[in-house]
């Protein structure tokens, strides 16, 4: 079935984009088809790649940091992620076995997705794992608790629900697009030749996919749903042939035109308006919505309708004027071409569909890239045009330059020192009506905190923070346990308002080069999930440059090293100038 294409106008100012393409598998085939499909909608991609050897996220990240792009596409192939999953072993082994190893899997993406956060302040679409074509089990898959397809869709629903709710994170269904492609989906000479099984089909599939986003992102929404009655929701003509005499049944072909007004509807519940223009006597046309039995449509769903013998530029310039939008906000639908001509002639700003028949418009109405909204996400997050220089320049400077000058300016600076330990209750006190975040994870109560302070190997550190804005004050605190030869950090409480912003980064870093000239040989940071956190936290110390060092139920453990060559070097943020002072009484700190 031939799809009908969108109608772009050169009105579209072009938008320079930077789009950056991360992944553990080859990934830079999906350049080209996206470039094309872009170029339709007037958006010109500069492309950053990382694939294959990412096995390192912060790296990656710390990539991301220096470009910057507004959009970031991570794409994970499941037989890198989880290859345990296609061994036949695995799937006859305990269920409990693969519900490990589908946790770890989400854990693992979801911290390369926290990864990718920091490193950019774009949005980052997260693509979800395709359902495998085959399992190692064949077609007793089904047969096992758990089997290869139901640990998939295990993972992705989990991944799903942790992300669904961050901010700037969506999911792109590349599911889907596999879906779509059906058996042309692999081709063993395309992983022979290139490592990748994917096929051409699939990346068009991916890059219109992506598309879609970017065009929802931009803002490029449009509003307003224009349709002509006879021959669009109905057939035939219902000023001739009467209400009861149109084409409109559920029995036989005519239900081509009840999918059209039920996928009308469905455009109308997710926020787009509809509207009438039509030549057809203003009493046929609303006879035949309100008396016929299988209408769909109401006059209540339509907010202007315009039902006279008038050219229908003229009848499209007054819906504009009295629903109050703008041309380039309307799509109109018309069975005929000629008509169709008109308007595309005459108000180039107005996105026109015409179709060859009832079921070309379902789809049509169903996949338009005009009809994606990101309106659920964007009373919170205004779109991609609202940085100028994400959209003036595609040159180097623009986006990066603007935020490292923002945070430079903010002029931050950290002091980090030592506490008395018996401190630490009331230095935990000070943070009681104060909205912070524990990175470790792990509540510091009251009663812990001192239980803490009995122990003669406990450390307490405190961090102050000024900048041109506020002056100084207490915004943070760690807690370590100084081991022989490795510091455990147990605890990080940082004042919400102060994070992303490096400071996390900067304070652990100053701490590591005070144990590493203490004699100690590495760091060590065991994250925990509390119960009422769907995530496991970690994702703030791996994009530092900790090693992830080991995993369990509850939680993640991350490493490092303070060892000559083997040492780890952490990202340090060159806005933020951080010193450390030796030991402070707790009065002092908080003057």
């Amino acid at each position: 079935m031939n799809r009908v294409q969108p109608l772009v106008y050169l009105a579209i100012t072009e938008v320079p984009m930077r789009i950056a393409l991360v992944s553990d598998a080859p990934i830079a085939a999906l350049r080209r088809p996206l470039t094309d499909r872009l170029a339709g909608y007037r958006i010109n991609p500069r492309y950053t790649v990382i694939e294959d050897g990412c096995e390192d996220f912060s790296a990656a990240a710390a990539h991301l940091h220096e470009v910057q792009p507004q959009v970031t596409l991570l794409y994970t192939e499941l037989e890198r992620l989880a290859p345990d999953l296609f061994q036949v072993s695995t799937l006859t082994a305990p269920v409990a076995l693969r519900r490990r190893i589908c946790e770890a899997a989400v854990q693992a993406l979801c911290d390369r997705v926290g990864a990718l956060r920091t490193g950019t302040g774009g949005t980052v679409l997260v693509a979800d794992l395709p359902m495998p074509m085959n399992s190692p089990l064949g077609i007793q898959d089904t047969a096992v608790e758990m089997g290869l397809r139901a640990c998939v869709a295990r993972i992705n629903q989990d991944v799903a629900k942790r992300i669904r709710r961050l901010p700037r994170v969506r999911v792109l269904s590349f599911s889907a697009v596999v879906q779509r492609a059906g058996s042309g989906a692999t081709d063993l000479g395309m992983w022979n030749l290139g490592a990748s099984r994917w096929t051409s089909a699939v990346f068009d599939g991916l890059a219109e996919e992506l598309t879609r986003h970017l065009h929802a992102m931009l803002g490029r929404t449009r509003s307003v749903l224009v349709l002509e009655g006879d021959s669009v929701l109905w057939g035939g003509s219902a000023e001739e042939l009467g209400a009861t005499g149109i084409r409109l049944s559920t029995r036989d072909r005519t239900r081509q035109f009840v999918r059209v007004q039920e996928a009308c509807l469905n455009l109308r519940r997710n926020g787009v308006r509809l509207a009438m223009a039509t030549r057809t006597s203003r009493e046929d046309v609303l006879d035949a919505l309100t008396r016929h039995p299988e209408m769909r449509l109401r006059p209540s769903h339509f907010e202007h309708m315009e039902m006279r013998w008038e050219d229908k530029a003229t009848m499209l310039r007054r819906i504009a004027e009295t629903m109050d939008v703008e041309e380039d906000q309307i799509v109109y639908v018309d069975a005929n071409r000629s008509e169709c001509s008109w308007i595309r002639s005459t108000m180039p700003d107005v996105e026109v569909i015409s179709f060859a028949s009832p079921a070309d418009l379902v789809e049509t109405l169903t996949t338009h890239v005009c009809f994606e909204t990101d309106r659920l996400f964007l009373e919170a997050e205004p779109p991609l045009t609202h940085l100028e220089p994400w959209t003036a320049s595609n040159d180097n400077s623009g986006f990066v330059d603007g935020i490292e000058d923002y945070l430079q300016s903010l002029e931050t600076r950290v002091t980090v020192g030592m506490a008395n330990r018996f401190d630490l209750p009331r230095l935990l006190g000070a943070f009681q009506d104060v909205s912070v975040v524990e990175l470790t994870g792990r509540a510091l109560t009251e009663n812990m905190a001192q239980m803490v302070a009995q122990n003669p190997r406990c450390q307490v550190w405190w961090v102050r923070l000024e900048d041109r804005f506020d002056e100084a004050s207490v915004v943070g605190l760690a807690v370590f346990h100084r081991g022989e030869t490795v510091w455990t950090l147990q605890h990080v409480l940082l004042s919400a308002h102060v994070m992303a912003r490096g400071v996390d980064s900067a304070v652990i870093s100053n701490i590591a080069e005070v144990a590493k000239n203490d004699g100690a040989s590495a760091i060590e940071v065991h994250c925990k999930r509390r119960p009422e956190q769907q995530s496991i936290p970690g994702s703030s110390f791996e994009a530092m440059g900790l090693v992830r060092s080991g995993f369990s139920e509850d939680g993640l453990s991350y490493s490092l090293s303070l060892e000559g060559a083997k040492s780890c070097k952490l990202w340090r943020p060159t806005y933020v100038q951080c010193t450390t002072v030796g030991e402070e009484k707790l009065e002092e700190v908080a003057a």
